[in-house]
């Protein structure tokens, strides 16, 4: 059980009645992908980030974003993402989605006068449970380029028409290099069959800094690389309509 100080509550309270906040909650730190740009603080004293729910009427912009991000910061004494609730309902990543839900203790509530002042703790996320959303991110990742290239030839690619399609392409890349750069050594040892070296080598040449890939590399990554990864991940992360959890995923076991 977790208990919050009398002041705590007090400035939790100010926050969300001055952002227009109807409910306010903590929730796991996760590795949040599609959902917020930023990694869980690695120093998270509670392992908890914010996940917050604007009234109907308020509409904040991105430096208001900002803005709490920074006095949420003064609050808890260490960095907490900011999470809203709306994007966590509309990931595709069902596990990152069911995970962070679930884990959410709602603190501030508009329909209370009073912050609750206690909570109940949950487990922090196991490397097996976060490797099984990294897996999904970078299976999703990868289905969303086989749509944007569908029906899509080379010369059609590499004309200058289709910039944005590539720089769409690239982004999927990233996210992929990144996932695969958060994932365990011992999932990757488990399934040695996908080259997990070779996928982050070529995401990072794709998206580094100083070096902008032409459209032929893309195009060779994504005919030759995504279609491969998609048949190796497809067999151990499930589709959501099977209604599996983290805890129905097996990657300790060896794969078929």
């Amino acid at each position: 059980m977790k208990v919050m100080n009398a002041e705590l509550s007090d400035r939790i309270l100010a926050f969300c009645q001055r952002w227009r906040i109807r409910e306010f909650s903590l929730v796991d730190a996760v590795w949040y992908g599609d959902v917020c740009d930023d990694d869980p603080a690695e120093e998270s004293e509670n392992g908890v980030d914010a996940l917050v729910q604007f009234e109907v009427e308020a509409v904040p912009t991105v430096l208001d974003l900002v803005q709490m991000k920074d006095e949420l910061k003064q609050l808890f004494g260490k960095p907490l993402n900011l999470l809203l609730r709306e994007s966590v309902e509309q990931s595709e990543n069902y596990l990152r989605r069911q995970r962070i839900i679930k884990s959410a203790n709602v603190i501030y509530d508009s329909g209370c006068c009073r912050p609750i002042a206690s909570f109940e703790a949950h487990n922090a996320i196991t490397p097996e449970e976060q490797d099984a959303v990294l897996l999904l991110d970078i299976l999703i990742a990868c289905r969303r380029i086989q749509r944007y290239t569908t029906d899509i030839c080379w010369e059609k690619f590499q004309q200058c028409d289709c910039t944005l399609l590539q720089d769409a392409t690239v982004q999927q890349l990233e996210l992929i290099g990144n996932a695969v750069q958060h994932l365990s050594q011992r999932t990757k040892n488990q399934y040695p069959d996908i080259p997990w070296e070779q996928i982050m080598d070529i995401c990072d040449c794709l998206v580094c800094e100083n070096h902008r890939a032409d459209a032929k590399t893309i195009w060779e990554a994504v005919q030759n690389g995504i279609p491969k990864l998609i048949q190796c991940i497809e067999r151990f992360v499930p589709p959501e309509e099977q209604g599996l959890d983290y805890k129905s995923l097996s990657l300790a076991s060896e794969p078929a």
